[in-house]
């Protein structure tokens, strides 16, 4: 009660507000501390869910797309050197007895060279060759005991046979292009190098690179 009646109780007096509000500004500070201390927790939480989202849809994402370039190299590459290395191809020499170029799904139950391996074709080119093995040249045998053994068809040299430019007659450009693939065995009594299936005389190819069946294998 005497600070009040000190002649200079003034200076005390303002000397107790402000360590009051200085009191209050510091429990604001501290409350707004713990609030942005919870802000940034529950932002973190929010930013690690997103995180997981984004890498479990990247890991979704990476999953289907190794599945379709599965499907795709399964399509494309594997099944077509796999069934060449099963074939069992011997090296031949070839002559073109009938060549045709016609138009119509009619006229064409079969193609000796189609562009795209997974589309309908209503244009064929149809090359039949007759064959002669070399002599001295071996078919080739797949190194697994089960496709090693199958057996080899009756059919001999001399045989009529279709013409394709590899086990499946289809591919893309620049690879393949069946007006060049017509052009160049089409010739009727032409002569060339071919491999004939030795399990299969319906089938004769242009080429045959075992170095690249094993590699895509």
């Amino acid at each position: 009660m005497l600070l009040f009646h000190h002649p200079k109780r003034y200076w005390v007096i303002t000397l107790c507000l402000n360590f009051s509000t200085g009191n209050q500004i510091f429990q604001i500070l501290y409350r707004s501390r713990e609030c942005l201390k919870r802000i940034a927790r529950r932002q973190f939480r929010k930013l690690r869910l997103w995180l997981l989202d984004v890498e479990m849809g990247f890991v979704w994402g990476m999953a289907c797309i190794s599945m379709i370039v599965f499907v795709l190299a399964s399509v494309w590459y594997i099944d077509p050197a796999l069934l060449t290395l099963v074939l069992r191809f011997k090296r031949a020499n070839c002559t073109t007895r009938k060549a045709d170029f016609l138009i119509g799904i009619s006229n064409c139950p079969w193609t000796s060279c189609k562009i795209g391996c997974t589309r309908d074709f209503y244009q064929c080119w149809k090359i039949v060759v007759d064959f002669e093995y070399e002599e001295g040249s071996e078919a080739y045998t797949p190194p697994w005991d089960t496709l090693a053994n199958l057996e080899e068809s009756n059919s001999q040299s001399g045989n009529l046979t279709k013409l394709y430019p590899n086990v499946r007659g289809c591919g893309y450009p620049p690879e393949l292009n069946c007006k060049i693939f017509f052009e160049t065995f089409g010739n009727e009594s032409q002569q060339f190098k071919c491999w004939v299936s030795t399990t299969d005389n319906s089938i004769a190819i242009t080429e045959f690179d075992l170095v690249k069946m094993k590699k895509y294998l």
